[in-house]
């Protein structure tokens, strides 16, 4: 009798979100870009520190190689060739040192901010809706509703006591059929090291079950 009531429950739950993420959809659409758009600007803004000081690593390299449309090239690439920040910076002034730390540090501050509130709004979100898949999901108007964000998953610090709920809640999301594998594979991948490129990485079903159990 238990077990009948659990599996009921789960499909209440799971028609209830199909129904209010059909319901919701402008509105899901709508702080999702939000969420983007916030994601994007502080990242962009951590990345303008070292355009400012001149600092080369991979996001200057790539970006540079972008803009003059050779974007294609960044496969081709040694960016072991870059010089450690260490060593850029050995001509440096000790007040042109402190003050690149002390901006880094401001964008970084930042950053852990805004990524706090949008794993915030993202868990809202999944909870009442389930998770917004780009592909998944029967979104309505796949040019203006849709919206794809796997990528901002992979910006949080799932040590934490909030964003382990949340990772709790995509885990489910998951196996309820609500994300899409390679999606999955993308967070997942950021989760366990960031080894190697995001879509080589395996999707374990029992791996990812036992972490469930741990979270």
């Amino acid at each position: 009798m238990k077990k009948t009531l659990i599996i009921l429950s789960i499909i209440i739950t799971s028609c209830s979100k199909d129904y209010y993420f059909n319901k919701n959809q402008e509105k899901i659409s709508k702080v999702l870009k939000e969420i983007k758009n916030a994601d994007s600007g502080v990242r962009n803004f951590g990345e303008f520190v070292n355009y400012r000081y001149g600092i080369r690593d991979f996001d200057t390299v790539a970006d540079s190689l972008d803009e003059i449309n050779k974007f294609n090239e960044i496969n081709k690439f040694d960016f072991t060739k870059i010089p450690s920040k260490e060593k850029q910076m050995e001509n440096w002034s000790n007040n042109k040192i402190n003050l690149y730390h002390e901006h880094k540090l401001e964008s970084v501050k930042l950053m852990e901010y805004v990524d706090n509130i949008n794993s915030e709004k993202l868990y809202k979100i999944i909870k009442r809706n389930g998770y917004p898949s780009f592909y998944k999901r029967p979104w309505r108007d796949t040019i203006t509703l849709r919206v794809g964000t796997a990528f901002i998953f992979t910006h949080f610090n799932y040590e934490t006591k909030e964003e382990k709920k949340l990772l709790k809640l995509i885990i489910k999301e998951y196996f309820s059929g609500r994300i899409d594998e390679g999606e999955m594979r993308q967070i997942m991948w950021s989760v366990e090291g960031r080894n190697g490129y995001p879509y080589n990485y395996i999707i374990d079903d029992n791996k990812l079950k036992e972490k469930l159990r741990m979270l």
